[in-house]
């Protein structure tokens, strides 16, 4: 079984809560603990392990991401087992499969699944309450029908959810299966999808989850339940539905109540709106397009009526990680309530849906590769941060984050400049909307991402202001993404910088600067292995051979030349060794091509030549090859 040694120092993070689950992790010496995220945001001690204990196999058995965060207690030495390697073991040696069930067995007892109880009369949204209800804006009328009837139940649509969800009784049939296969299916009984709601009114009266349930319980394959104790209390005080200890909070009774998403929030001050989050048990994730942000609010009126279904069984839907298509057919059904002004709902409470709304959209055009549903979204975005009164607030710089990633794709797809321009513009507006010292993450992604559109600008124009600029916003992205505690986007983010510093040298001639770009390619392949993520380590490994091609190119040095051919012939090796083709596969392909052609001119020039042939046309050195062939990623 292929693995790799790695040591940490006391206090390093080894992964964290939310990340990919790439690799299981077995302790050679030195003590780790294992952490979940609590109430108020603290960090709670799960777990504690020494020599000999596996951590990090749960989401390698179920491709989920990290459940918890690990932690060195000493200092440590792990050995790292890659995901298809620690399945191969599973599959190929049952006691070492019955072992890691055992353990999966002792961890999870408490699983078993807890039912809503049914069998309520659907009951009617609630009325506003008398005399607290108030006009969005001056001169709007405040217009409240409380249903008398429930509204007719239309056919329940069925959500297939992602394999992810329901993992807690997947993961021990996966085991079972390597030993007997078919015997999971015997069991182990796979549960519905859980929805929990939290009560969305501290006075019973108002309490709009009843009607709620009822109208989510419309999506068949799915329990919606009641939580069993409420995220707030009467002795609360009025909830910052931005503070990011409320979200922890929020995912911490998630856990308790073993939901698969939890719908939670509340009425503001006057009784007039209610905010709903949907949260799925993860931490924002700034630089991933598809799904419903957990950060993300959907802000309806308190007496929002079965109008407001469709979309909210969307966002349930997408929440659930549905893949069917059911997500396309409620959006469309959701356009006319998102598209019509909601008399209750202030401009910058609307910009709110219409953020929703592009988030469905976007994760439509994902999962169906429809330009339209993609197109639909970057509109509602961009009319959504038109309606927000302060274009400098967070608000803002979140959703300027999502549209200027759809932009910059695009951008880069078609070879567009505007596009490109436009997501540059996007970015320096989401800027202006956070900084380092109160959100972190957000302003380090939002310099990273304009760190790439205006690399990719250069390429396009041979802009070097907008090079000279990528270069700054990519420094500046590196203040707050560290190895220690987030390998994956650090070295992202250092085989960004090597790209950039890569054509900053082709551009001034410059073997120390292309030397350095070699060198952080070096550095990100630490963490990009061959075992661990093969299509990185081949993006990589191609970026550092043109880095080396170019030295070999202003320096005549065939060396170069040879070691970016191996650099070459590695990525294309480990490519081809995973099945996939495409851009990535024919770039390294060509790139070999070229660089071998080179060493074959050099190999086959004469060691000494007579006085004559010295100004032969035939003769090409490597200073004076000019490459147009010549492709980086």
């Amino acid at each position: 079984m292929r693995t790799e040694t790695r040591q940490y120092e006391a206090g390093a993070v080894i992964f964290r809560e939310g990340e990919d689950s790439d690799a299981a992790f077995m302790i050679e010496s030195g003590r780790v603990e294992l952490l979940k995220g609590g109430r108020g945001g603290m960090q709670v001690q799960v777990g504690e392990l020494a020599n000999g204990d596996l951590f990090g196999e749960t989401g390698v058995l179920d491709n989920g991401p990290r459940n918890v965060m690990a932690r060195a207690l000493t200092d440590v030495i792990v050995r790292v087992i890659p995901r298809s390697e620690f399945l191969r073991a599973i599959q190929d040696d049952p006691a070492t499969a019955l072992k890691v069930m055992t353990r999966l067995a002792r961890r999870q007892r408490d699983a078993d699944e807890r039912l809503a109880a049914g069998g309520a009369e659907p009951p009617p949204p609630i009325p506003p309450k008398p005399g607290t209800a108030k006009a969005a804006s001056p001169g709007t009328a405040l217009v409240t029908a409380p249903l008398k009837d429930a509204p007719p139940i239309p056919p329940r649509p069925m959500i297939t959810p992602n394999p992810a969800i329901g993992r807690r009784a997947g993961l021990l049939g996966r085991l079972m299966d390597a030993i007997a296969p078919g015997a999971a299916t015997k069991l182990v009984k796979k549960r519905p999808p859980v929805v929990a709601v939290t009560p969305l009114s501290l006075e019973a009266e108002y309490d709009q989850r009843p009607f709620l349930i009822t109208q989510l319980n419309a999506l068949d394959g799915i329990e919606v339940r009641p939580t069993a104790a409420p995220l707030f209390t009467p002795n609360d005080p009025v909830p910052d539905f931005n503070s990011t200890s409320l979200h922890a909070k929020a995912r911490a009774l998630q856990a308790e109540e073993k939901a698969d998403v939890l719908i939670w929030g509340g009425e503001d001050g006057e009784g007039r709106t209610i905010t709903l989050f949907f949260s799925s048990g993860q931490p924002p994730m700034y630089d991933r397009l598809g799904g419903l942000p957990p950060d993300q609010p959907l802000i309806v009126p308190a007496d929002f009526d079965e109008s407001w279904a469709p979309l909210l069984r969307a966002c349930v839907a997408v929440a659930l990680g549905d893949e069917t298509g059911l997500v396309a057919t409620l959006a469309a059904e959701a356009q006319d309530r998102v598209n019509t002004p909601h008399p209750t709902l202030s401009m910058e409470e609307g910009a709110m849906t219409l953020a929703v709304y592009g988030y469905l959209a976007v994760t439509i055009a994902g999962h169906s590769r429809r330009g339209d549903w993609l197109e639909r979204a970057v509109t509602t975005w961009r009319d959504a941060l038109t309606r927000l009164p302060n274009a400098n607030d967070r608000r803002a710089s979140r959703l300027s984050m999502a549209l200027g990633m759809v932009l910059q794709g695009q951008g880069e797809k078609h070879a567009d400049e505007q596009i490109l321009h436009e997501a540059v513009k996007t970015y320096r507006d989401g800027l202006k909307g956070v900084n380092r010292d109160t959100d972190p993450r957000l302003w380090g992604q939002l310099q990273y991402r304009l760190g790439g559109s205006l690399f990719r600008l250069d390429l396009l124009t041979g802009d070097e202001e907008a090079l000279r600029e990528s270069l700054i916003r990519f420094r500046e992205a590196t203040a707050v993404v560290s190895r220690a505690d987030d390998p994956w986007r650090w070295s992202e983010l250092t085989h960004a910088i090597a790209q950039a510093m890569q054509v900053w040298g082709d551009h001034h001639k410059s073997l120390d600067i292309l030397a350095k770009a070699t060198d952080l390619c070096r550095a990100a392949l630490e963490v990009r292995t061959a075992e661990t993520a093969p299509h990185l380590y081949a993006a990589t490994r191609n970026n550092m051979g043109s880095a080396l091609f170019l030295m070999a190119k202003h320096s005549n040095d065939p060396e170069y030349m040879r070691l970016a051919a191996v650099a070459f012939r590695d990525a294309l090796a480990v490519h081809r060794a995973t099945g996939a083709g495409g851009a990535l596969y024919k770039t390294i392909e060509r790139n070999l091509s070229r660089a071998e052609e080179l060493l074959r001119r050099e190999d086959a020039r004469p060691v000494a030549q007579p006085s004559w042939a010295a100004e032969s046309p035939y003769r090409v050195s490597m200073q004076e090859e000019d490459d147009p062939g010549m492709i980086r990623l």
